[in-house]
């Protein structure tokens, strides 16, 4: 009997309201957050704040939308 192939590792589900939330964590960026005030401003765990934070510096001009098709 075969095992069943993987699609990979799952990420965790992204909150219903993301696109509010990366909009929320990228105007923090540009006040000077840093990665853990943004978590706990936006109520999401630290690795989600570094992912967005990270897409958002790293890819200049990027947008919502951009970040959410990088980060999933």
């Amino acid at each position: 009997m075969s095992k069943p192939v993987s699609d990979g590792p799952k990420r965790p589900e992204l909150p219903k309201d993301i696109d509010r939330i990366i909009r929320k964590a990228m105007e923090l960026t540009d006040k000077g957050k840093t990665v853990d005030e943004i978590a706990e401003a936006c109520g999401i765990e630290n690795e989600l704040a570094e992912r967005i934070c990270r897409m958002y510096v790293t890819h200049p001009g990027v947008d919502v939308s951009g970040i959410l098709k990088r980060i999933i």
